[in-house]
């Protein structure tokens, strides 16, 4: 689920990254410091998912500057490892209402 499809007000959308901000600087600096080596491995998992997350969420700003900035699903796909279609099919601004 995006921002977007969310019913809620742009005040609350703030509040909302904001938390999400704070807890991601949290977990970040619990976290970051360690390769994981020495945390249970369900903490690890979780620091893993945290990561992931903040991949994703980096990926996919990135990838609408790049198709802000003219670049072709194809030249995402290759940048990203993958095909033009599945970069497109990820990625693509939802057009349901």
């Amino acid at each position: 689920m995006r921002p977007e499809d969310l019913r809620i007000t742009a005040a609350e959308l703030a509040e909302l990254e904001a938390y999400g901000e704070r807890a991601a600087a949290y977990f970040e600096r619990d976290f970051a410091a360690s390769d994981g080596a020495d945390l249970p491995p369900l903490v690890e998992l979780r620091r893993v998912r945290y990561g992931r997350a903040r991949l994703e969420r980096d990926a996919v700003e990135a990838v609408g500057a790049a198709r802000r900035d003219g670049a072709s699903w194809h030249k995402i796909g290759l940048a990203l490892g993958t095909t033009a279609e599945a970069a497109r099919r990820r990625y693509r601004p939802s057009t349901a209402a």
